[in-house]
């Protein structure tokens, strides 16, 4: 089996080595991976957050891995020139600050509540040790990452081939679909959007009335809802 690998005077399991585990895998009970991460204890702590409150920022410490149990977060930079910008809208049921996992480092961005949202930090010790003694974990743990690749991946072949118009509507729809699958909160206003999509506020203001024009979109009570006309964009 492959050793762990030792890198700046700590031990750093390797992907294979946390992978091997088979034949553990057959002598223990099933591991019940929602549970661990819908549950506090040794080396896990649940903490809420009000919207606009910061998780961590970028420069903190990155020891500790986060899984959003509910709500919504905001993942920014802060870039050359001291502008603010949104990369990515981390949606519950979702990993968020994995560098923690893997280096002794800093944050490289900041993470920040849209709505009122509650998070279970993991020790980066904690979570060595459950990946390392609990295959179905471990195998859980990197389908999720596997997936949250194939998004961040999918979205920057969104950025470099299509319209403004397209982008707007693939990410209302994706933001849809972490949802009911039709509505958008009111948390995502047109400034977050314009953020996340790489585009100005007025232009944001200009395509959402537009949809709504064309009957693609409906503005309710709690937000926007999706009408079967904007999967066609």
């Amino acid at each position: 089996m492959p050793h762990p690998v030792r890198e700046g005077g700590t031990t750093q399991p390797t992907g294979a080595f946390l992978l091997m585990r088979t034949e553990e895998a057959a002598e223990m009970p099933t591991f019940d991976s929602m549970s661990f991460l819908a549950a506090g204890g040794e080396g896990n702590m649940i903490n809420s957050y009000r919207p606009n409150e910061t998780i961590f920022k970028q420069g903190d410490d990155a020891n500790t891995i986060y899984f959003l149990q509910n709500g919504r977060a905001k993942e920014s930079v802060v870039l050359t020139g001291g502008r603010n910008a949104v990369v990515s809208v981390i949606e519950n049921g979702r990993f968020f600050g994995i560098n923690g996992l893997f280096y002794d480092r800093r944050r490289t961005s900041t993470v920040q509540a849209v709505t009122r949202c509650t998070a279970l930090a993991i020790r980066r010790d904690a979570m060595t040790q459950a990946l390392l003694d609990q295959p179905d974990f471990a195998q859980f743990f990197m389908a999720m990452l596997v997936e949250q690749i194939g998004r961040a991946d999918a979205e920057k072949i969104d950025l470099m081939l299509s319209s403004s118009e397209r982008r707007v509507a693939h990410k209302l729809l994706a933001l849809a679909e972490c949802g009911d699958g039709r509505n958008i909160g009111p948390e995502i206003n047109q400034e977050l959007l314009a953020s996340i999509i790489g585009t100005t506020r007025p232009r944001i203001n200009y395509f959402l009335n537009d949809f709504r024009r064309r009957g693609l979109i409906r503005y309710n009570d709690t937000g926007i809802t999706i009408l079967p006309g904007l999967l066609s964009l």
